[in-house]
């Protein structure tokens, strides 16, 4: 941090960054190697000073959005001295007033990326989408596949025009975006990133979701059976380095980018057919993820309750 701090200012807030300034201070940790930064390389270097700064006294809070997050830290660093001070405090989502149709004759599946950066496409699991839709549409005829992203050239092209798949590659404005969430019947994102907040904004569409461990983080965001589907990732893709430091978060996150896996896809092709075939299944999920939303684990109410208690406890 650099600059003078406001003399009203009683707590510095800060978001991947130590402060090592002696003042009273609260970090939202990614992982814990962004602590230092993404090249690993300079980790273990400079990990023993940030482990100081956390354990120190003017720092009274860690705050971290999974419990994958939380193992990372606990794994990395000696917290003898800050343990104490680390809550998981998920992620959250307004509640939405909108009332779902789950039984309108087509199915539309979504998928939402970044519009800006072609590789999000595919580390959020696109390939995956476009192969379980092609296989789908042999046997559903009145399904549809919208994708909001910017898909790489070579891939767009290779779209048949007649496929019932929709692509928007630009940025849409927020009532387009709720629109897309609104007319799609499945999310459907078996992405190789963790921390996909897209899955919680779906489900406070009310919307079933199918996506990966990794897409879920690891289980966290999706419950299986009851706020969607979640399959197991490749097992030869090497989402972990180690101790939980996630490899899409270093400089080697394109190591992350395989072949398309066959069995994922045979997996997804189950999960995502057993929501086309049934109505109630993807109405029974979709309000218990709506429920999450609502009053649940990703509600505004709960996270400002948790963010409340650090805050109060750091002044």
């Amino acid at each position: 941090m650099v600059g003078k701090i406001p003399s009203e200012a009683s707590l510095i807030f800060s978001y991947n960054h130590p402060i090592f300034r002696k003042v009273p201070w609260v970090v939202l940790v990614e992982w814990a190697h962004i602590l230092v930064g993404r090249d690993l390389r300079y980790f273990d270097l400079f990990k023993p000073m940030v482990g100081r700064a956390l354990a120190s006294e003017y720092c009274r809070g860690i705050i971290t959005w999974t419990g994958v997050a939380k193992k990372s830290i606990l794994l990395n660093y000696d917290c003898a001295g800050f343990e104490d001070k680390i809550k998981v405090i998920p992620p959250a989502f307004c509640s939405k007033n909108y009332n779902r149709d789950y039984d309108r004759g087509r199915v539309r599946l979504l998928f939402v990326g970044s519009p800006d950066d072609p590789e999000d496409f595919v580390m959020k699991g696109g390939r995956e989408v476009l192969a379980v839709f092609y296989k789908l549409l042999a046997k559903y005829k009145d399904i549809e596949l919208v994708i909001r992203a910017n898909v790489p050239d070579e891939i767009k092209k290779s779209i048949p025009p007649a496929s019932n798949i929709k692509v928007i590659g630009d940025r849409l404005p927020q009532g387009a975006m709720a629109k897309l969430f609104e007319d799609a019947d499945i999310y459907f994102h078996p992405s190789y990133k963790l921390q996909n907040t897209s899955i919680l904004e779906a489900m406070s569409y009310g919307l079933p979701v199918v996506t990966t461990d990794i897409g879920s983080s690891c289980g966290e965001y999706v419950v299986e059976g009851s706020t969607g589907f979640i399959v197991k990732n490749p097992r030869k893709v090497p989402f972990f380095i180690d101790n939980y430091i996630l490899t899409s978060e270093t400089i080697h996150r394109g190591r992350l980018v395989t072949d398309v896996d066959r069995r994922v896809v045979n997996d997804l092709v189950e999960r995502v057919g057993a929501l086309v075939e049934s109505p109630l299944m993807r109405e029974m999920m979709g309000k218990a993820g709506k429920w999450e939303i609502d009053y649940g684990r990703f509600s505004i109410r709960r996270r400002n309750l948790l963010l409340k208690k650090v805050f109060d406890g750091a002044v």
